[in-house]
């Protein structure tokens, strides 16, 4: 990351940076993750690693969103300096229906894509699926299910299930 002040490049520590404690915050110094680097996963320690390389907020965001899609967050300063590293607490499992939440459980919702069956399962589970799906902006992967979807509403119930199962296939190869 560069200092905006002298141009020159800094370092991020490995520890909570020197103005986290002035900051007002329920996390104590403690739980700051940060401060154990060396107890972090490796792939983990390495974006940590990659905040040195940062030069303004959108390389910040970048490795940010890395870090959420592993299970862990943090915040930053105005000046870029990241502070307090913790795992998400993610309370929240993937229902058909569900509608975008700021804690929306994607990888369920894809577990869930993934595991259809339409000898198991009803087609309004199917439609509240490609509502959720529809909801967070999967549409490229929903228009797969919206075709099955009309092919059902059609009465066309052979292609219905072939091309649900063809979502579904779809679904586990793309998200792996």
């Amino acid at each position: 990351m560069l200092d905006k002040h002298t141009g020159k490049k800094k370092e991020v520590t490995k520890k909570t940076p020197e103005k986290a404690p002035a900051k007002k915050s329920s996390v104590s110094k403690s739980d700051d993750l940060f401060e154990e680097y060396d107890k972090l996963p490796k792939d983990i320690q390495k974006l940590v690693d990659e905040l040195n390389e940062v030069e303004d907020y959108r390389d910040t965001e970048k490795i940010l969103k890395k870090m959420k899609d592993k299970g862990y967050t943090f915040e930053y300063y105005l000046d870029n300096q990241p502070y307090n590293l913790r795992k998400l607490d993610k309370t929240h499992v993937f229902h058909p229906g569900d509608k975008y939440r700021s804690d929306f459980d994607y990888d369920g919702m894809i577990e869930f894509a993934k595991n259809v069956n339409p000898a198991k399962q009803d087609w309004t589970t199917f439609q509240k699926l490609y509502d959720s799906m529809e909801d967070v902006n999967y549409h490229s992967d929903a228009s797969l299910l919206w075709t099955a979807l009309q092919s059902k509403k059609e009465g066309k119930l052979k292609d219905a299930v072939r091309e649900l199962e063809a979502f579904r296939e779809h679904m586990r190869k793309e998200h792996k």
